[in-house]
């Protein structure tokens, strides 16, 4: 359970790690799993997947720097590759877990390999906040 302050925004940061005196890279790890907490609650975690939430942390970010209607055209032409673009990202995954989470990289194949990811993921880039 997440029990100390956090600031979730355009930022999105923690304050008041508990990890004195800790070498550096465990706080970068726990402050991605104070975030993915945090945004696991504030995306009714009862509801959605764990990549639908992923999903939505990705959206955010898009709508943040205005690249949402550039990445939802961008996913609907080349559709047809989506296939392709998941075998690839599972080809590339080894080498790939170095530098993104493994969560992130399993909610892209999911997005890409499924019937209608492409769609829904595209439908959420064009919601209106």
């Amino acid at each position: 359970m997440l029990t100390r302050n956090v600031c979730l925004g355009p930022t999105e940061q923690v304050t008041k790690a508990p990890h004195e005196g800790k070498p550096r890279h465990y706080f970068k790890k726990y402050a991605q799993e104070c975030l993915h907490k945090a945004n696991s609650y504030l995306c009714y975690t009862g509801i959605m997947s764990p990549e639908e939430q992923i999903w939505r942390t990705w959206v955010r970010g898009f709508h943040h720097w205005g690249l949402n209607e550039f990445v939802a055209s961008f996913l609907e032409a080349t559709a047809p590759l989506a296939t392709l673009g998941a075998q690839l990202v599972y080809v590339c995954q080894p080498a790939m877990r170095t530098i993104v989470p493994e969560e992130q990289i399993n909610a892209l194949t999911e997005l890409l390999d499924s019937e209608n990811g492409i769609q829904s993921f595209v439908r959420l880039l064009r919601e209106k906040d």
